[in-house]
């Protein structure tokens, strides 16, 4: 038996019409169409469920993407949050470094989580249809100089209030680092387990990263990372100081030129 095309409903609450999933406004109010893309926490579906609608709402774009239909509507909560999204409500103030507890995809206890925009296409596909957002790695060959150390800078940042929830160890792990526009993401959070995290950890990936630096900060790169597996460099805050003087350091050697436009009105005529 064949399914009915899945529709996105508009998110105006007074209107609700369904849409053809390309749709940018609501055929009925002209409303903008919202598409929340989202991840789940574990591969929550089979693969043969893919561009079908879990719990009536939630199209499986891929077995951890989905696309919510009804993006008005509040999803499913449970009363209780586990401890284990209690630390993403708790570092909030991050956002959009830490992806937001969304809700629940059903009943099983499987978790969406909220990014904010991601990379799409002008008619509102995927930019990255099997990822949601690139890795570090994956784009870090081809960055400019202040690109890498301005990801760098944002790792550094982190450092400290991951840390003191106890999930630094998610800036350690590639999979989970990505990028998204010029914000450096987090996939989901990552507890750091008995071994626990700490810099030296951070430099040791770092200077996996510096191999591949850009020819203009590389060396600078390869510091960084030598002098956070010796321990010289201790503190995340030390770290940033050190960032941000490179980063100054590197823009002051580049020049730039402005245009500047100017558009005169002379008012109404009477």
């Amino acid at each position: 038996m064949s399914h009915p095309e899945p529709k996105i409903e508009c998110s105006n609450p007074q209107c609700l019409a369904p849409n053809d999933l390309e749709a940018s406004i609501c055929d009925r109010c002209s409303t903008p169409i919202i598409r929340r893309y989202l991840w789940s926490s574990e591969r929550a579906i089979a693969t043969e469920q893919k561009q079908t609608l879990i719990h009536e709402r939630y199209l499986a774009l891929t077995e951890q993407i989905f696309l919510d239909t009804q993006p008005s509507k509040p999803p499913l909560t449970p009363e209780q949050v586990p401890p284990e999204i209690v630390v993403y409500l708790q570092l909030f103030a991050y956002y959009p470094h830490i992806p937001q507890p969304y809700g629940l995809l059903s009943e099983q206890r499987t978790w969406l989580f909220d990014y904010g925009t991601v990379p799409t296409s002008s008619t509102g596909e995927l930019t990255y249809p099997q990822e949601l957002t690139p890795k570090v790695q994956d784009l870090w060959l081809g960055a400019t100089p202040l690109q890498q150390l301005n990801w760098l800078w944002q790792i550094a940042k982190l450092w400290q209030p991951l840390a003191l929830k106890g999930v630094a160890a998610t800036l350690l792990e590639p999979e989970l680092l990505r990028i998204n526009g010029q914000i450096l993401q987090l996939r989901q959070l990552q507890t750091d387990g008995d071994h626990g995290a700490n810099l030296q950890d951070l430099g040791n990936l770092w200077s996996q990263w510096a191999e591949h630096a850009h020819p203009n900060i590389k060396e600078v790169v390869l510091n960084l990372a030598a002098n956070l597996k010796t321990g010289v460099i201790a503190q995340a805050s030390q770290l940033l100081g050190l960032l941000d003087r490179a980063i100054a350091l590197y823009c002051q050697t580049q020049q730039y030129s402005y245009q500047t436009y100017a558009l005169s009105d002379s008012g109404p005529s009477r």
